[in-house]
């Protein structure tokens, strides 16, 4: 009875097992239960569920792209859509779904392509085109999407019009027009989460913070993954110093993103307010060193880092942003007291009389100043420096010395500039500070004579006395009056000088009269007893650099290494590696030191931009740093340069001339961006762009060679032949370059005037009869004319440089096509040993190959060369004939239809060829 019972129940589940199994539809419509009620999770299971059993089932994968975009997961949610309408999905179901999941996941570029689809209704469309408006100006590029916002602004569909019109205003900076727009798009809209970000945003700059903090978290519950909109939302409960609020924020992002800079900071602030303050310590740290280096970052740490008792710690973050703390008197008062504690009691006493009422509005002036200048805003600085002139009466001399200094680095300024420190000098006659800095403007300006009278006057103040004999000393040499310096020099030590600026002018004096020896005698007595003067490291460092185990290096390594910390010391000791050809060191030794990127020297820029291309072979590496560098100081000429070559290195040739036109406008004059400028139109085919701009130069300036041999290139590529031999001569003529001789030459030869360019190349021969490519030139060019000359050329080079790949390869193929097999069979085989991946070197050893019978080996060099450049006429020719040696012809049939009619060959040869298939 029991045994029966046991089958019954076991039969009982089996049949109850096999009953309940459901199929991919009853999947989908439990599915749809579960987003009905919100259970997207369950949902989820359900439709992974049916797409177990029919993984091509498109209603199932856009159901779930559907609720992977409903949760905020923009890449899952691609993923699913595309494979969706991989398998059929209808378009116009999936368009406006993909364009949320495009726009979410961040990959714009997808949605121009989901736009030049096909069959999407016009509705669709504009839902696409107007997220892919809001994707230019996510990129930055709002001006892009203007036309098209104004466009969509009249669109019949309410949430599309609204948006766009909510776009426009925002452009025009009209934001409470812009709320009031975003309110016709209602939680039923597709466009319903974008305009929620959107409204809460606009309530954040309205300083409606109760308003946005619910629209953020609105947001927050629809797209949970919503990162920006979180540290926003948090950024807006610190401004309420709800800290808790914001504390729960944070920490879901910190997990995510332990070094988000923005949010380590805002968490400093907590703990702060918390007084817990080595966790304000660590947090504002790391929102240092992860980029953000602005000045309340910087007080923040130094405000706890001193609260902890450690005052160096403090002193470095405030001496970071010494310039700027006048904003913040707490700060400027803690700085104080850090320089006193220190024994900086110069540098205090200096910062106490910024402090004073008069000057400390200067100083705010004055560093915005500044900054603005570093932006090149030259018109904003100057704007603002005439408001302060015009609201400010008296003026003290510190004043008067802070306006002048920030005019001399305002073009147009400079005479303004330098009369204001004339007007400090006399204003306070007897301080060093306003006679130096006056000095210094005069030097900058090559006023030699106002100089020498302002450094006599120092001669009759005891205190001022060396000063100016050293200026007198200095003045002197800058105008090459070497003997006049050097009695100056000699009046100083006889007024028994203890400036080590003194002996620094002594050594270079010495060194103008090819005294070397004396002059590393100075040297080294001066850093025997100023270890740290680094202007004297520098120079002795010039002088012995090519020595080996030269004391420069080694004292400069040991400051280093006594003062790793110090970034001035590190970047010196880096320039040092650097020109010794140890790189990789220097990098090291500026990673070390830990400095925050705001605050880096152009070297360790340039090394890191160098590091990521050359050693680490990634492009793309190099070119995030070298856009980091410019984003951050743009000011720097050499941070504009490198990105631009970074972008043209990526092949981004029409960014890189956008920055270029961008940065031109700013620096008119700037001779590498004008160069580059040039370059680039020619690159992207903007031929007569580029002469318009080559014609702007002032005639001396574009009469010379190296604009002259541009020009050439650019009428060449714009197929103005005889018009660029004109300028290719001119250049010619004044420099002799083998490259202007090799286009002249290959012009010649282009037009089919071969004796032409044999006449030109033998006259170029009578200056430079060793220039070596011109050599290799006039080789290949005797090929059509005397292949017996041309061998005993390129036996001429070989015997100069056995190495050279090119004259082995031309060469061989050459002798190849004298029947002279066994040499070309040598010559080939060592080109192939020197460059094994070179395409030409391929074919011509494929083409030895297939002349020695050996067919199999010849297919698979001339299969090796079209993997490299798989659309080589030449090659495809050698490689047809090949395939009819070896039988193959309806393959060698098909290349041969296919290269018929290339100019680069000969047609006859083709026919040839052809003529075997039969």
């Amino acid at each position: 009875m029991k045994k029966t019972l046991l089958v019954s129940c076991i039969l009982a589940a089996l049949v109850t097992q096999g009953c309940g199994k459901k199929d991919a539809t009853q999947h989908l419509q439990d599915a749809q239960t579960f987003i009905g009620k919100q259970e997207y999770s369950a949902a989820v299971i359900e439709l992974k569920s049916a797409l177990q059993q029919e993984p091509e089932n498109a209603k199932v994968r856009l159901t779930l792209g559907q609720i992977y975009l409903q949760v905020g997961d923009g890449l899952s949610a691609t993923k699913e859509l595309e494979r969706a309408r991989e398998y059929g999905a209808d378009i116009n179901d999936l368009s406006l779904p993909l364009a949320q999941a495009y726009f979410l996941a961040g990959q714009f570029p997808n949605l121009a392509e989901l736009a030049k689809q096909s069959g999407i209704s016009a509705t669709n469309l504009d839902f696409v085109q107007l997220y892919q408006a809001l994707a230019a100006i996510e990129a930055s590029e709002a001006a892009d999407a203007k036309a098209e916002l104004q466009r969509l602004a009249q669109n019949s569909d309410a949430g599309i019009k609204a948006m766009a019109s909510a776009q426009l205003q925002i452009m025009d900076k009209k934001h409470e027009e812009a709320l009031a727009a975003l309110g016709g798009i209602q939680a039923d809209n597709p466009l319903y989460r974008e305009a929620l970000l959107l409204r809460a945003k606009l309530q954040n700059v309205l300083a409606q913070f109760d308003a946005s903090v619910a629209s953020f978290n609105e947001y927050l519950k629809i797209n949970p993954s919503g990162h920006q909109a979180r540290l926003l939302l948090a950024q807006t409960y610190v401004a309420q110093d709800k800290f808790k609020e914001a504390g729960v924020e944070l920490d879901k992002l910190l997990k995510l993103f332990p070094k988000q800079p923005l949010a380590n900071y805002l968490k400093a602030v907590i703990a702060f307010e918390a007084k817990d303050f080595q966790k304000a310590k660590e947090h504002s740290e790391v929102a240092i060193n992860s980029g953000l280096s602005s000045v309340s970052t910087r007080v923040l740490a130094a405000l706890a880092a001193s609260q902890l008792g450690l005052g160096n710690q403090a002193l470095n973050h405030l001496q970071a942003v010494r310039g700027e703390l006048d904003s913040y008197p707490p700060a400027q008062k803690l700085y104080i007291a850090l320089q006193l504690q220190s024994g900086n009691t110069d540098a205090a006493q200096e910062q106490l009389m910024k402090n004073q009422a008069a000057a400390s509005d200067v100083q705010l002036v004055s560093a915005t100043a500044f900054q603005l200048l570093k932006q090149r805003a030259n018109g904003a600085a100057e704007e603002l420096i005439n408001k302060y002139e015009q609201g400010t009466e008296t003026k003290s001399e510190q004043d008067l010395l802070a306006i002048g200094a920030l005019k001399l680095g305002i073009p147009g300024q400079e005479a303004q500039g330098l009369s204001l420190l004339e007007q400090a000098a006399k204003m306070a006659p007897k301080e060093q500070q306003p006679q130096l800095l006056l000095a210094s403007a005069y030097l900058q300006q090559g006023k030699y004579k106002e100089v020498e009278a302002l450094a006599k006057e120092w001669l009759k103040d005891e205190k001022m006395k060396v000063q100016g004999l050293n200026m007198l000393a200095f003045s002197a040499l800058q105008q090459g009056n070497d003997a006049v310096a050097l009695q100056y020099i000699q009046d100083a030590l006889a007024a028994k000088s203890e400036l080590p600026f003194t002996y620094l002018l002594k050594a270079v004096s010495e060194q103008a009269k090819q005294d070397n020896a004396a002059a590393k005698t100075t040297l080294e007595t001066l850093l025997d007893k100023h270890p740290q003067y680094m202007p004297a490291l520098e120079q002795l460092y010039a002088m012995t650099r090519t020595e080996a185990g030269g004391s420069a290096l080694k004292r400069t390594e040991a400051l280093y290494n006594q003062d790793a910390a110090n970034y001035n010391v590190a970047v010196l000791y880096a320039r040092m590696l650097v020109d010794q050809k140890q790189q990789d060191k220097a990098l090291t030794v500026l990673e070390d030191s830990k400095q925050p990127l705001a605050e880096r020297h152009a070297l360790h820029w340039a090394l890191l931009v160098e590091h990521e291309r050359t050693v680490k072979k990634d492009i793309k590496a190099s070119l995030a740093v070298a856009a980091q560098w410019y984003q951050i100081n743009s000011a720097d000429r050499e941070s504009v340069y490198t990105y631009i070559r970074a972008l043209i290195l990526d092949k981004q040739i029409e960014k890189a001339l956008a920055v270029s036109t961008e940065e031109l406008k700013k620096s008119p004059k700037d001779k590498v961006l004008f160069g580059t400028q040039v370059q680039l139109l020619a690159e992207n085919g903007k031929n007569d762009e580029a002469l318009k701009l080559l014609a702007t130069l002032p005639a001396e300036e574009a009469g010379k060679a190296d604009v002259q041999f541009i020009k050439g290139r650019i009428l060449l590529a714009a197929a103005k032949p005889k018009e660029a031999l004109i300028a290719l001569t001119e250049s010619y003529q004044q420099s002799q370059s083998t490259m202007a001789a090799l286009m002249i030459a290959d012009t010649y030869e282009r037009a089919g005037d071969l004796a032409k360019a044999q006449q030109f190349v033998e006259q170029h021969f009578t200056t430079k009869p060793n220039d070596g490519p011109l050599q290799l030139f006039y080789a290949n060019l005797m090929l059509k004319s005397d292949k017996n000359k041309s061998i005993e050329m390129f036996n001429q080079l070989l015997a100069k440089e056995p190495d050279n790949v090119a004259v082995l390869n031309n060469l061989a193929w050459t002798l190849l096509d004298s029947n002279k097999l066994a040499e070309a069979t040598q010559h080939i085989e060592r080109a192939i040993k020197l460059a094994p991946r070179n395409p030409d070197v391929l074919d011509t050893y494929g083409a030895v190959l297939l002349a020695s019978g050996k067919v199999d080996a010849a297919i698979m060099k001339f299969e090796e060369s079209l993997k490299i450049r798989p659309d080589n006429a030449a090659v495809l020719l050698n490689y047809a004939d090949g395939l009819i040696k070896k039988g193959e012809k309806d393959k060698a049939k098909a290349i041969l239809d296919k290269i018929a009619g290339d100019k680069s060959i000969s047609a006859a040869q083709v026919n040839a060829l052809k003529a075997k298939l039969n």
